[in-house]
């Protein structure tokens, strides 16, 4: 086992016009989503976002992007919700790095702009097959591990009402929220270390 060293950034505004950086996390965040969603849409070749959505959320909003050894290996999106609450999503790993923590730093990291930025809760929303099996039961109790505690279920169909009907099974939408209640420091630290067997 051996201590790996992961950088985070969050995108600067003129990233949106990076088109290689875009298309490389567009591909990544399609790729994790599309085995996480599997067998949830009509459309098996359904795409979670695209690169035109990915420059305006940079431009926007936020991307934070995690790197090793400057290659990028996660993403997560972080958004406003209001004056006390920011939201993140879109949160994405590739395969070979899943399962070392760095899906779990990316939100940490999240947590820590959130709270430099004065907000006082962080949430997420998680689409949930009621009937089938699938992966995202298990990320829906890994977020909860984390500290995040349910806080409403949402209807898909208001929240996104083109995508819904797009969907192969019946799904929950629940919301979860995580107070950050925390010191927060002023510098925000931008590497995190890891455990990487092998």
């Amino acid at each position: 086992m051996k201590m790996t060293q992961i950088s985070f950034d969050t995108l600067p505004l003129t990233a949106s016009m990076d088109h290689r950086l875009v298309s490389e996390i567009t591909k990544l965040i399609n790729k994790v989503y599309s085995e996480a969603e599997k067998g949830m849409w009509t459309n098996p070749n359904r795409t979670r976002t695209t690169e035109c959505e990915i420059g305006f959320l940079a431009a926007v909003e936020g991307i934070v992007v995690a790197r090793i050894d400057g290659q990028l290996v996660g993403c997560v999106h972080i958004s406003s919700i209001d004056e006390t609450t920011w939201e993140f999503g879109m949160l994405a790993v590739k395969a070979e790095y899943q399962n070392q923590g760095i899906g779990g730093a990316l939100i940490g990291y999240a947590e820590y702009l959130a709270g430099c930025a004065g907000m006082q809760m962080m949430q997420l929303k998680v689409l949930v097959p009621k009937l089938v099996q699938s992966s995202k039961e298990s990320l829906k109790h890994w977020y909860m591990r984390k500290g995040y505690k349910l806080k409403s279920c949402a209807s898909f169909e208001e929240y996104n009402p083109r995508d819904a009907v797009l969907l192969a099974v019946e799904c929950d939408f629940p919301i979860f929220s995580k107070k950050l209640a925390f010191e927060y420091r002023r510098s925000v630290p931008k590497v995190h270390e890891v455990a990487r067997f092998g």
